[in-house]
C-alpha cells in the first residue's frame, strides 16, 4: 500500500458521503498525475497490473484510524493525547467500465463512529470528535479512474443535510479517495517487482511531496499483495506557507515536515478498493506562527498514524453500525 495515501490519509481521517438527494452543485476535482517508475520487473511469469471491475460491482469496508498527537509550544508540551478510534463504513460501487478500461466509482460513507471509551479517556476529548464526526456526513465521491487506478477527476457532491465542501474538505476527499488503490506500473511485472511512485498535493493546507515504494509480495490470480514505504515532506528546499481557511490575520509558515512510514494492502484487481490493508507512520512539523501585535510562537506537532481496512459484515451486526469481520 502507499504509505503517502495512508501517512497523509490518515492525517485527517474521513472521506464522507450519504445516501439522502443531491442539492449542492458538485465540485468537480482534477488530481495531481503521479509519477510511477518501474525499479525492478520481478521475477517471470510477468504480466500488466490492470484494475478491471465489472459494472455494478459493489464492495463494502471499514476504515480503523487510530491518531496519537503530542505538540510543544516555544519547546514546551502543549498536547498529548491519544485519540478515541475513529470507524467509518464505506461502500464502492462500479457505475460504468468504459471500452479502454477506465471506469467510474461513486464511494459513499454509510456511517462513522468512535470506539467504546477507554479507561481515563478525556470526555472534552471525545464530545469533540463526535461533534466532528456528525458533521462530516454527507458527501458523495464519483472518481473516475484508468486501468492502472490513476484517478483523472473527482466529482465531490454535498446532500441536503450538510453544507457544501470547504476548500479543506476538498483537498482531503481528493486526496484520500483516489489514494484508496495504488497506481500501478505500465509495463509487466511479477513477483519481487518493485516501482516508485512520487505524488505532490496540499494536505490540510500543506503542501506535500510523498514518495513511495512498492515490493509486488504475492500474486494469486486476481487477487495482488503489496508492501510499500514512504517519506513524506515539503515540495521544496525551504519553508512553505499554512494555507487554513479563516485563519484571519494569523500567518503560519511549515518549517519542515517529515514522516516515514510502512504498510500492506490486499487487493482484487476485479474489485473498487482494497480488500484490506494495514499502515502505520509519524510524522513531524514544525511551525512558526506570527500573531498580530507582534506576537511569534513555533510549534512542533508529532502524528503518530495508522490506519486498518477491513470487509465489512453483511448483514450488520446492529442496525447503522457494521462492524469489521
Amino acid at each position: 500500500m502507499r504509505c503517502d495515501r495512508f501517512l497523509p490519509y490518515a492525517a485527517a481521517a474521513i472521506a464522507l458521503t450519504a445516501h439522502a438527494p443531491l442539492s449542492a452543485a458538485p465540485v468537480v476535482v482534477t488530481p495531481p498525475a503521479p509519477v510511477v517508475e518501474l525499479l525492478d520487473p520481478g521475477a517471470e511469469p510477468r504480466a500488466p497490473l490492470r484494475i478491471e471491475p465489472a459494472q455494478g460491482t459493489t464492495q463494502a469496508v471499514v476504515f480503523a484510524l487510530d491518531t496519537a498527537m503530542a505538540q510543544e509550544l516555544d519547546g514546551e508540551p502543549f498536547i498529548d493525547v491519544d485519540l478515541p478510534t475513529i470507524h467509518q463504513l464505506m461502500t464502492a460501487s462500479v457505475e460504468t467500465v468504459d471500452l479502454d478500461g477506465a471506469y467510474t466509482v461513486r464511494s459513499i460513507i454509510e456511517d462513522v463512529w468512535l470506539e467504546d471509551p477507554e479507561p481515563g479517556e478525556d470526555p472534552l476529548v471525545r464530545a469533540s470528535m463526535e461533534e466532528a464526526i456528525d458533521s462530516a456526513t454527507g458527501l458523495h465521491v464519483v472518481v473516475h479512474s484508468d486501468a492502472r487506478g490513476v484517478a483523472h477527476s473527482l466529482t465531490i457532491e454535498a446532500d441536503d443535510r450538510r453544507d457544501d465542501p470547504t476548500s479543506q474538505e476538498i483537498q482531503e476527499l481528493s486526496r484520500q479517495i483516489q489514494q484508496i488503490m495504488p497506481p500501478l506500473p505500465i509495463e509487466a511485472v511479477g513477483v519481487g517487482a518493485r516501482w516508485r511512485v512520487t505524488t505532490r498535493g496540499v494536505i490540510n493546507g500543506v503542501p506535500m511531496k510523498a514518495v513511495s515504494t512498492f515490493a509486488l509480495t504475492e500474486r494469486r490470480g486476481s487477487v495482488v499483495t503489496l508492501e510499500s514505504t514512504a517519506e513524506i515532506g515539503l515540495p521544496g528546499d525551504g519553508p512553505e506557507p499554512l494555507d487554513v481557511a479563516d485563519a484571519g490575520e494569523i500567518a503560519t509558515t511549515v518549517e519542515s515536515l517529515e514522516g516515514a512510514g510502512a504498510g500492506r494492502i490486499v487487493f482484487d484487481l476485479t474489485r473498487p478498493m482494497p480488500v484490506s490493508a494495514d499502515a502505520s507512520s509519524t510524522v513531524v512539523s514544525e511551525l512558526s506562527i506570527d500573531i498580530p501585535g507582534g506576537e511569534h510562537v513555533t510549534s512542533r506537532i508529532k502524528m503518530e498514524l495508522r490506519i486498518a481496512i477491513t470487509p465489512a459484515e453483511d448483514p450488520p451486526s446492529e442496525p447503522g453500525r457494521p462492524r469489521p469481520r
